[in-house]
C-alpha cells in the first residue's frame, strides 16, 4: 500500500500515460499530450487547435470552432471564425433563406435554391455581405482560423476578423500596419485614424 500510486485506482494506469486510472481525464489517450495547451488532451479535444474551455452559446462547440451566423433579415458583413471542412456557398447556405452574398469583386445570387455567380465559396481572411430574406442562425463550425496573413492592396479592402474574442482596433492591428489605414468600415459603424487615435463608433474587432 505504501508504494502504491493510485490507492484509489484497483486498475491503476490502464492506458499507460502515468496518471491513475481513477483522475484520469482522457481514459484510453494520454493526458499529458495538450498541442493546443487548453488543459484537453489531445486524444479528448473536441476543438484541436482552441480552448475547448470556452462555449459562450453551450452548444458543445468551443468558441474557436464555432462560425455560426446570426443573421438579420437585410444585409449583414460577416466572416468565419473557423475554417469549415467545405466552405462553398452552396454547402455553408444550403438549409439558409438568403438573397445573395457579396464579397470583395465577387458575389452569388440564389435562384431556386441553386447559386450562380463568380462568389464561388467563403474563406477565412475575407470579409462578405450576406444578404438574408429573414432573421435566421446558419450553422458553421470548423478548424480555428488561428494564423492568417493578409495582403492590403491601395484603397478598400474587405477583410474578415477571425477570431471569437473581441480586440481594441489599436491593440489587434501592428503599428506599422495601423499608421497605412485610413479608417476602418463595419456593418453600421466605422472609425477613422487620426495619428494612431482611433476616432468614430467602432472601437473594437468582433
Amino acid at each position: 500500500d505504501s508504494d502504491d500510486a493510485c490507492p484509489n485506482d484497483p486498475a491503476d494506469d490502464a492506458d499507460g500515460d502515468g496518471v491513475c486510472g481513477d483522475v484520469d481525464t482522457c481514459e484510453g489517450h494520454d493526458d499529458n499530450a495538450d498541442a493546443d495547451g487548453d488543459g484537453v488532451a489531445d486524444g479528448c479535444d473536441v476543438c484541436e487547435g482552441g480552448d475547448d474551455s470556452s462555449d459562450s452559446d453551450a452548444d458543445g462547440t468551443p468558441d474557436a470552432c464555432d462560425a455560426d451566423l446570426s443573421l438579420h433579415a437585410g444585409n449583414n458583413l460577416v466572416s468565419l471564425v473557423a475554417d469549415p471542412a467545405d466552405g462553398s456557398v452552396s454547402a455553408l447556405f444550403s438549409d439558409a433563406d438568403l438573397l445573395g452574398i457579396i464579397g470583395e469583386g465577387s458575389a452569388a445570387v440564389s435562384i431556386d435554391g441553386s447559386w450562380y455567380g463568380s462568389l464561388d465559396g467563403l474563406n477565412t481572411s475575407s470579409g462578405y455581405w450576406v444578404q438574408a430574406n429573414s432573421d435566421q442562425e446558419v450553422s458553421v463550425t470548423g478548424l480555428p482560423a488561428n494564423d492568417i496573413t493578409y495582403t492590403l492592396h491601395d484603397a478598400n479592402n474587405l477583410l474578415s476578423y477571425p477570431y471569437s474574442s473581441s480586440q481594441a482596433l489599436g491593440d489587434a492591428l501592428p503599428d506599422a500596419v495601423e499608421d497605412e489605414v485610413f479608417a476602418i468600415v463595419g456593418e453600421g459603424v466605422a472609425s477613422i485614424n487620426l495619428g494612431g487615435l482611433w476616432a468614430g463608433s467602432l472601437s473594437d474587432f468582433d
